[in-house]
């Protein structure tokens, strides 16, 4: 009787070795499978935007890190930035939470910022380990009376957005914003254009998420006290009252509008954004400013000593020279708006990227092409 019981529970045994030898196997064979089709994905990604032929320079060899999250999806191969956003994003429930002050708590007013500041002295590691991928952050305990999207156009200077974006997301914590940093790259070899490389990094954000205030913010610019709080209003706001930049710490001209500045979706859209055509420094400001006085707009102003900003010193970029067709654009602004703007821009997503900082849009375009639909426009007209 003993020997046919234990024959019995070796039998069983046996089995269940069997059976978990089984399932083992099945799972090294679903763990394969899934490893070759999430391989054959991304190739496929780097295939379907492979557009960097043409574009070979260091700023396209940052797309071909495996860590890229690319806006062309395998399943479908369409866009679809509200999928991806969902895959590393925060998805709790926030309407249920009260809504944040009117008048953030947290603030310190003037900070002590200069221009020699320093990446270690402008890191908060608190304001960091909030954030979710893409460099986007929402208030814990309270529901953000703001939505904001800053978009930094960006070439060749890491080391001042490295100190920017820190920079940022210990400020718009304290404002308690929610909020993404969205930092815009142009491929070379086209010129930087920063009115265009705005107009993709709103296409990108209004994609993303529902933002309702969008900050164009320089990559030089660091805000010193943080009463000036980046939200949007009734009117476009030009955040910046004055600047190390300049004389005395002003604006170089009353009707300056660089620097910072914001938007409300709606406002974006009925302007048409910026000007395409500005290849080169300089003067895309001028024309944004032509287009809201042609649809009854103007831009708002805060508080004097709220809007002061420093400067971090660099050496003028050598490739990025003045637009040769500046004088000649900014002269019939009305007579192209509708046809020259955010609304119209033909570019190539070559990368979208969630860092833990930021999200980072690399992109491409072909200057000849653009300007060649607009020549009757510029000061000397592209021959041919």
């Amino acid at each position: 009787m003993v020997g046919k019981m234990g024959s019995g529970c070796e039998l069983i045994v046996n089995f269940q070795k069997m059976l978990l030898l089984v399932t083992l196997i099945v799972l090294v064979l679903i763990s394969v499978q899934m490893y070759l089709q999430g391989c054959q994905c991304m190739n496929d990604v780097y295939r379907s935007c492979d557009y960097t032929k043409g574009f070979s320079n260091k700023s396209t060899e940052k797309f071909h890190n495996v860590h890229s999250i690319s806006s062309k999806l395998c399943a479908n191969r369409s866009e679809n930035l509200e999928f991806l956003t969902a895959q590393t994003g925060v998805t709790q429930n926030r309407s249920a939470l009260p809504l944040c002050p009117e008048r953030p708590p947290n603030l310190v007013g003037k900070m002590n910022i200069k221009p020699t500041i320093t990446l270690q002295e402008v890191t908060n590691e608190e304001s960091l380990r909030n954030l979710s991928y893409g460099g986007r952050y929402a208030p814990p305990y309270c529901q953000a009376r703001e939505k904001t999207a800053i978009i930094i156009p960006y070439r060749d200077r890491k080391e001042h957005l490295d100190i920017l974006v820190r920079h940022l997301h210990t400020v718009l914590q304290r404002q308690q914003l929610e909020y993404g940093i969205y930092v815009v790259e142009m491929a070379l070899p086209t010129q930087f254009n920063r009115g265009l490389l705005v107009n993709a990094g709103f296409r990108t954000a209004r994609g993303i998420s529902n933002y309702t205030c969008y900050v164009i913010h320089d990559v030089d610019s660091l805000m010193t006290d943080d009463r000036n709080l980046y939200r949007c209003g009734s009117q476009p706001i030009h955040f910046m009252t004055g600047s190390t930049k300049y004389k005395n710490n002003g604006i170089p001209y009353y009707d300056f509008h660089g620097g910072v500045v914001g938007f409300t979706p709606e406002q974006y859209l009925k302007v048409n954004g910026f000007s395409n055509l500005y290849f080169g420094w300089g003067s895309e400001d001028d024309d944004l400013g032509i287009r809201l006085q042609y649809f009854g707009m103007r831009y708002v102003r805060p508080n004097d000593e709220f809007g002061k900003y420093v400067a971090l010193p660099h050496v003028r970029d050598v490739s990025n020279q003045e637009s040769p067709n500046s004088y000649g654009l900014v002269r019939n602004v009305p007579a192209r708006q509708m046809q020259d703007g955010v609304e119209t821009i033909g570019f190539k997503r070559f990368a979208l990227e969630y860092q833990q900082l930021y999200t980072w849009l690399l992109i491409g375009v072909k200057e000849d092409e653009i300007l060649k639909k607009f020549e009757k426009y510029l000061e000397y007209p592209m021959a041919g």
